[in-house]
């Protein structure tokens, strides 16, 4: 602002409906403020500057007598209805000064200003603004500015705000009469009323207690509590209150609470043993006598005086730090704990009890946990990763998560081999990320600590040949510049002898591909190995040569390794022609967990289950002898003629007796060839009990029947029947004429029941339509169905407006007390129009505001002598529309064309019923 220029004050003064202001001194001249388009320019004083500027703000102090005073908004001046433009005028009869200000202020109370001025001095309250400490007075007990009263015209007293313990400057803006010179302060004590929820705490201090009073800082880090002059650790804070955790104690102590600004209050707190929390065992679930690193072990503490659970709280705290963790309490009562335990650092940690109103229970019951590296090898290798690592230490678990470099999403990670309490084993993943060189090695409690770079194991002391810059001796160091080179390999397939060449192979530990291993046979040498390839996953992969510091450089052309999908037989070879019967498809390559599909010639055999060598599925009808082909993550292998569909097989039914049962069922006669032995017959789905059974006929007997027309089935042990043409048996589905529902609207969603026989409680095979619309089925059996009825689709009117139209003049309280041109005037109320019949069942109207269309109904049929009504104000006109709330199918009915002035008319809607 240049030279001299300097702010005085500045803050909140939303009680003056603005949301900033600054007061800034300068020296004789102009200066020009400026905020959201709008421009203040005075000659010199000590400028109030507001942000936004109302025009009920453009108060400006000033100190010459007659100066011109200029406005601008967006750059565009202001106009005056006088020639010599807008001035303002300083009298003396204006002067002010202040005499006296309280010398303490607290929250809620009034502060008294002393004012001098001159014998007609009489202060519009409504201009008045003072603020203390940047903040506006009190007004009925909120912080929305105002509170502003006088006793008597010379003793003006504001409601003081709330404010941080200090010294406060006091200032003035009285209107007319300007600010008063001078600058003014009051105290604003720090005060203790009153501690939450009560003074009394447990001898060993973690009681959570919360001091009410004011001139808290809202800080909590600058607010120092102490109980005994030891410190009672802050949580949170307010100006009202500070929330602390007790520290340990014995007797009646003094509270002492400090602010920032050096102001002290002090209280009481008593320690007492009734209620302090005592534990007198912990154990762990499991039987383990130390905590595990992974966490998520039970750990029970027994013990009395224990909280209800919403005070309850369980703390693992590791002896010499201030790092304490909660074991999420699973179930309690008054003298026994169940909590599940979390992540653990190496180390002791003391298990406190806590009831949150009292405090924890005594210290010194401990457990230990030993999550720690005393040892890892080798400490380097290859570039391209994949080398082993073997760890020696403690804690160590399914959970444990090892990452190489920096954390989880740019580290390299290093999958577990195997593990013991004591030792793992790991290998790095292939070095995708290009990492090089030393780098920290951690090993985590679990995989989520690793994204925060949490709980992980304490590695041994740094020895100095670690460089510096690592905080321990975990160092892996991906330098190894010269690991085993693949030139060549020889051989493909499952069960392959397979032969490697290349350099440096003499020290290669293992050799794999798609995770299926490569067994070394014999001896390596420094450019040759052998090894024979297992069974694996059809597809090609990354072959891998792994030597004792890794994954070996290889060359492009010999990189990927291929598994091919093998047949080789079905057991048994052959089946019924009529299908259903359940084979082994045997071979190599196929994928357990991913998609896999098996053909006989055309006819898909259903795949039942799936291993890497086997698939077990069951046929469907065929002829003849059929290739196998079986598909599995899109590698194929194929089985020329390798199943036979034959008729010494199958099956064969030639009559039934009778054709045709009632719903109820009966005894059914089937007569044909190969039916003994069977496993079972049904018919429609239904079993029919067996009574007797040779090769050429069998009797059985059926229960309740769903409606058909389907032949029997027999289950054959090489499959299912062949049925020759007229041996369906048939039953009638038949419906009474009586039927349940309660009444629905056109939205649908009632429940009908339809009474019969010949249902079926299979709910999917059954279909219920009403109007030609799906009725939902709920739930079916052999002579009753339900079902949700649907919702029928209706005819229904709706006015536009343009868009243009308030969106209050389209609320229903807008049609309230509005005449109608019909032929008797008609009120609205709440919205409904109670004459000819339109809105009859329906108390409202809404607005779309989305699409600016106001409707009239929802789900109800109008009828040619049925109205609406359409407001025509604007040179837009009105649309009337009919059609489909739910599909959203509409059609203009009327237009209606601008008539200035017309008010409300009638509009005759048309037949719309559905």
């Amino acid at each position: 602002m240049g030279a001299g220029y300097h702010v005085i004050s500045d803050g909140q003064n939303e009680g003056k409906g603005c949301r900033y202001f600054i007061q800034v001194f300068r020296p004789q001249g102009n200066v020009q403020f400026s905020g959201e388009g709008l421009e203040v320019l005075t000659a010199g004083s000590n400028d109030w500057y507001y942000e936004p500027l109302p025009l009920s703000m453009l108060r400006l102090p000033v100190r010459t007598t007659n100066k011109p005073i200029t406005v601008t908004s967006n750059d565009l001046p202001a106009t005056y209805n006088v020639t010599s433009g807008l001035c303002y005028t300083y009298a003396d009869a204006y002067k002010s000064s202040v005499s006296g200000v309280s010398a303490t202020a607290k929250y809620g109370e009034w502060l008294q200003v002393a004012v001098s001025a001159p014998t007609s001095f009489s202060p519009d309250l409504t201009l008045v603004a003072i603020t203390i400490g940047g903040l506006p007075c009190l007004s009925d007990g909120s912080e929305g500015g105002g509170g502003i009263r006088t006793q008597g015209n010379y003793l003006i007293e504001c409601r003081v705000p709330s404010l941080q313990a200090g010294t406060h400057e006091v200032q003035l803006h009285l209107g007319r009469y300007g600010m008063p010179p001078g600058t003014f302060s009051t105290n604003y004590p720090l005060l203790i009323n009153s501690i939450m929820p009560q003074n009394t705490g447990g001898i060993y201090g973690g009681a959570v207690i919360t001091l009410m009073g004011q001139g808290f800082s809202e800080v909590p880090s600058e607010n120092i509590i102490t109980i005994q002059n030891q410190p009672c650790t802050v949580q949170w804070s307010t100006r009202f209150y500070v929330t602390c955790v007790t520290p340990a104690g014995t007797g009646t102590s003094v509270v002492q609470a400090k602010g920032p600004a050096g102001q002290a209050a002090t209280s009481s707190f008593t320690y007492t043993t009734s209620l302090t929390p005592h534990v007198s065992q912990v154990s762990l679930k499991s039987g383990a006598t130390k905590l595990p690193s992974s966490g998520k072990d039970t750990l029970q503490v027994s013990g009395d005086t224990f909280p209800a659970a919403d005070k309850l709280k369980v703390l693992l705290c590791l002896q010499g730090t201030a790092k304490c963790q909660t074991c999420d309490v699973l179930s309690s009562t008054d003298t026994y704990v169940e909590c599940s335990t979390p992540p653990a650092l190496r180390g002791t940690y003391e298990v406190r009890v806590q009831n949150q109103g009292v405090g924890w229970s005594q210290p010194g019951v401990t457990l230990a946990s030993d999550f720690v590296v005393t040892s890892f090898s080798p400490n380097y290798g290859s570039n391209q990763g994949g080398g082993i690592l073997k760890f020696v230490g403690g804690g160590f678990t399914s959970q444990t998560f090892v990452m190489i470099g920096p954390v989880t999403e740019v580290g390299l990670k290093c999958g577990i081999r195997t593990f013991t309490d004591t030792e793992l084993e790991c290998q790095i993943e292939r070095n995708t990320k290009q990492l090089y060189g030393p780098l920290t090695l951690r090993v985590y409690a679990n995989e989520a600590e690793s994204y925060n770079d949490g709980v992980h194991a304490a590695c041994p002391p740094r020895t100095p040949d670690i460089p510096s810059n690592f905080d321990d001796s975990c160092v892996y160091n991906m330098s190894l510049d010269d690991p085993a080179y693949v030139n060549k390999v020889q051989g493909r397939g499952h069960d392959a002898s397979v032969v490697i060449t290349g350099e440096s192979l003499d020290r290669t530990m293992e050799v794999t591909a798609g995770g299926t291993e490569c067994a070394i046979t014999g001896t390596t040498s420094e450019t040759e190995v052998r090894c024979i390839m297992g069974i694996g996953v059809a597809g090609t992969y990354r072959l891998e040569v792994t030597n004792d510091g890794g994954y070996s450089q290889i060359n492009e052309n010999a990189e990927w390794y291929s598994f091919p999908v093998e047949v080789t037989s079905v057991s048994p070879p052959t089946g019924s022609r009529g299908g259903g019967h359940v084979v082994t498809v045997n071979g190599k390559g196929f994928h357990a967990q991913g998609s896999t599909s098996v053909m006989f010639g055309t006819a898909p055999c259903k795949v039942l289950s799936v291993s890497l060598t086997e698939i077990v599925c069951m046929t469907s009808a065929g002829d003849g002898k059929q290739q196998v082909n079986v598909t599995t993550e899109g590698f194929v292998g194929i089985l020329a003629d390798g199943y036979s569909y034959q008729s010494s097989d199958t099956p064969v039914i030639q009559g039934i007796q009778p054709s045709t049962l009632p719903p109820s069922g009966g005894r059914l006669t089937i007569t044909g060839a190969r039916l003994s032995p069977s496993n079972m017959t049904t018919v429609g789905g239904v079993v029919c009990d067996l009574v007797s059974q040779t090769d050429t006929e069998i009797v059985c007997d059926l229960g309740s029947l769903p409606a058909m027309n389907t032949p029997p089935i027999v289950f054959g042990n090489q499959g299912l029947s062949k049925a020759n043409s007229g041996t369906s048996l048939s039953v009638a589905l038949t419906m009474t004429d009586s039927y349940t529902s309660v009444t629905s609207g056109l939205i649908g969603g009632a429940v009908m029941a339809l009474q019969g026989t010949g249902f079926t409680p299979v709910v999917g095979d059954m279909n219920i339509t009403v109007c030609g619309f799906d009725c939902p089925i709920i739930s079916a059996d052999f002579a009753q169905v339900t079902c949700s009825l649907p919702r029928l689709p209706t005819k229904e009117a709706r006015i536009m407006f343009p868009e243009a139209w308030p969106v209050v003049d389209l609320q229903p309280a807008a049609f309230a007390d509005k005449n109608w041109q019909n032929d008797q005037a008609a009120a609205m109320t709440d919205g409904n129009f109670n004459t000819d019949g339109l809105l009859a069942s329906y108390t409202s109207l809404y607005l779309d505001i989305g699409e600016g269309y106001l409707f009239v109904v929802q789900a109800i049929w109008f009828f040619p002598s049925d109205v609406a009504a359409a407001r025509r104000d604007t040179q837009e006109g009105v649309q009337i529309l009919v059609g489909d709330y739910h599909t959203g199918n509409w059609t203009m009915v009327h237009n209606v064309s601008y008539v200035p002035n017309a008010g409300w008319t009638k509009v005759t809607m048309p037949d719309t019923t559905p």
